[in-house]
């Protein structure tokens, strides 16, 4: 018995064997396979504790894999069924994006070899470590931060601001911060890209709860565009999974902005082709109508409080 017990089939495992477990389980899914000293190297463990780990993945999933003597290694079966991998993508295909745009390394992985793969964007300009830094704490402790930020509307100015963020936000390939503005006494984004130095942070006394748009959420209903080929359509509504033709998205109102950009939902019907814009929403206005609204409540809201700090 190794000093990890990972022989032991209770339920409860400590992190570091249910870690190795984890990269047998992805080793088979995605590589079809995997060898005991992958598995030392990789994790630098002892060949008695890989045994012993290989031992414990067994006794938990008998029909995952066989020992391959011809290859020397333990292939995936045709009754595989992943144990901690589940039947998502996502952790994979997020990880292989990241490795081929250089934002982690293969071996903080646990690929072993990569497929034919590229990923086709734009490059921007990467933040430092120190900005995002600055921002975290800034969320963490409810501090207000001091930023250089290139705006559009100023192109090639980098304007100073105090901003006090609550929340970070993700789309189409941006990360923006949602913030308290000074200068404008009110919540908005800022694209973290244009930011160019941050820091000095101070107490603020912002209730972030006044962000209604961040705050409220609303179901937005899309469909697909009635316009598309019949076979688009349906492989459009299979791949957004919707529901007798409509895709119900429970979205905050601060979010409404970047699925309109995204998917040119806010462009009338019929002034493109409908494979640029296969999706159509039915209820856009009353989103528009609800999030007008509560930025009207929140600017309210803000007025008073600064009245109250003065």
């Amino acid at each position: 018995m190794t000093d990890e017990s990972a022989n032991s089939l209770s339920p409860t495992l400590k992190p570091s064997v249910q870690r190795r477990l984890e990269f047998i389980d992805f080793r088979l899914l995605w590589s079809g396979g995997m060898t005991r000293q992958a598995l030392c190297d990789s994790l630098q463990i002892s060949p008695q504790q890989a045994s012993a780990d290989i031992a414990a993945y067994q006794d938990r999933a008998p029909q995952n894999m066989e020992y391959d003597h011809g290859r020397r290694a333990f292939v995936r079966l045709d009754s595989f069924q992943p144990l901690y991998m589940k039947d998502y993508t996502d952790r994979y295909l997020l990880q292989l994006m990241g490795i081929r745009s250089g934002w982690i390394r293969k071996e903080d992985t646990y690929f072993d070899s990569l497929p034919a793969s590229e990923v086709v964007t734009l490059e921007r300009r990467r933040t430092g470590w120190q900005e995002l830094v600055a921002i975290l704490d800034g969320i963490r402790e409810g501090l207000e931060v001091k930023i250089a930020y290139n705006s559009i509307s100023s192109p090639g100015k980098q304007g100073i601001r105090w901003i006090a963020p609550h929340a970070m936000v993700y789309s189409a390939g941006r990360w923006h911060i949602r913030a308290w503005s000074r200068e404008h006494n009110d919540f908005r984004d800022f694209n973290l890209n244009r930011i160019e130095r941050a820091g000095n942070h101070r107490p603020v006394n912002i209730n972030t709860a006044l962000d209604y748009e961040w705050h409220t959420t609303f179901d937005l209903k899309l469909y697909a565009n009635p316009k598309l080929k019949q076979e688009t359509k349906e492989a459009v509504e299979r791949e957004f999974e919707m529901a007798d033709g409509i895709l119900i998205k429970n979205i905050r109102l601060s979010h409404i902005f970047y699925l309109m950009v995204e998917y040119l939902l806010n462009i009338e019907p019929g002034k493109l082709d409908p494979n640029q814009q296969q999706l159509l929403p039915l209820n856009l206005d009353e989103a528009l109508a609800e999030q007008k609204l509560a930025r009207k409540m929140a600017a309210e809201a803000l007025q008073r409080a600064l009245k109250e700090r003065e």
